[in-house]
């Protein structure tokens, strides 16, 4: 039987899943057309402790962040008190630096700890995302998402693309939600680069059951962990694909090389599928929505054929990061109106521009 944490945070986490996904009934064009904008930059030191290198952009995102709790509060129409069901220590005991880290956070906005944890589950329950990786006829990889949050505007409003440096050095560039420890996006100059898209498979009661009796790792946990520990393209792939993670998800991961480029699909105990970039095949892109490439997305999420249709008629010849974004990523459906940011990453260079549009 589940323990009595996890009953909590079923109940709350089904009530915010059920009222965000009410109004969400199809994937619809936006009746307008927004300019993007580049969302706030920050650095990040790993250095520092963690109430040290939080401090900046916990302080600017705090009514962000408040915001935000209101929101969960209303949600899942529970008491505020009814959220206190995880304790610092029992979170130190799964991981001791995350578990500072959070607490850095939840102090400098003024949040509850066991609030702030509950944040970092956010993204295994309601993303949804695009993602591609494009080898151009030069050999040049090039990697783009796009990311759709239930949750908006606060998602959108929490928003940042934060540069980790450890040493002194710059170790890889992200998008980021504040007051979430994950990554949603990001690239490790000249070694790889990462987007996650979640994975229509399992349920709100499996996930929970992974995570506080088989201890797994929230997926965007385990892009942090590659981005901090790989220091190459293999390296990983071989931690996304062994790490024990709470939900389904697709990790796109693209390297420097013209074959380096792969979707893999994940169940929490391993990989069930990869697909590959190959370097002479001339299929010379791949891209993934939120569900498995032998299903076809389903009518009211048509994602992934439209992306793959604009990649093919632009050429391979044509590609650049640009068009990419402009007749690719800023297109309806792949561009909805749960769409929050358009992320263009190359690992070769380092390139990495993010493009807000809520």
């Amino acid at each position: 039987m589940l323990n009595r944490q996890a009953l909590l945070l079923l109940a709350i986490v089904a009530g915010i899943f059920f009222v965000s996904n009410a109004k969400v009934n199809s994937i619809n064009p936006r009746t307008e057309t927004r300019p993007g904008y580049a969302p706030k930059e920050y650095n990040i030191n790993l250095d520092l402790p963690p109430l040290e290198r939080w401090r900046e952009i916990v302080t600017d995102y705090t009514p962000a962040i408040q915001a935000f709790k209101s929101y969960v509060l209303r949600s899942a129409h529970l008491p505020a008190f009814f959220f206190n069901f995880v304790s610092y220590s029992y979170a130190a005991r799964r991981d001791p630096e995350y578990a500072e880290e959070l607490q850095a956070i939840a102090q400098l906005s003024g949040m509850e700890f066991s609030m702030m944890y509950l944040v970092n589950f956010v993204y295994e329950l309601t993303a949804y995302c695009t993602s591609t990786i494009i080898r151009t006829a030069s050999g040049k990889i090039i990697h783009g998402r796009n990311l759709d949050f239930a949750f908006m505007p606060y998602a959108a409003n929490l928003t940042a693309q934060v540069s980790f440096y450890r040493g002194g050095n710059l170790l890889y560039k992200a998008d980021v939600t504040v007051g979430s420890l994950g990554i949603l996006a990001g690239v490790k100059p000249g070694k790889f680069a990462i987007s996650l898209n979640e994975r229509h498979k399992g349920s709100l009661l499996t996930n929970l059951r992974e995570y506080f009796f088989q201890k797994s790792m929230p997926s965007l946990y385990l892009v942090r962990k590659a981005f901090e520990t790989a220091n190459s393209f293999d390296e990983a792939i071989s931690i996304i694909s062994t790490t024990r993670i709470i939900a389904p998800a697709y990790y796109i991961v693209s390297g420097v090389q013209p074959h380096e480029g792969v979707i893999i699909s994940r169940n929490a105990t391993g990989v069930t599928n990869a697909h590959w970039l190959k370097d002479n095949d001339p299929d010379w892109y791949i891209a993934v929505s939120n569900y498995d490439r032998d299903e076809i997305d389903p009518d009211l999420d048509y994602r992934r054929i439209p992306a793959e249709n604009r990649i093919y008629a632009i050429g391979q010849q044509n590609m650049t990061e640009q068009l990419l974004l402009d007749e690719v990523l800023a297109k309806f459906p792949n561009l909805n109106f749960m769409s929050i940011l358009s992320a263009i990453m190359v690992p070769s260079t380092g390139y990495f521009n993010t493009t807000m549009w809520f």
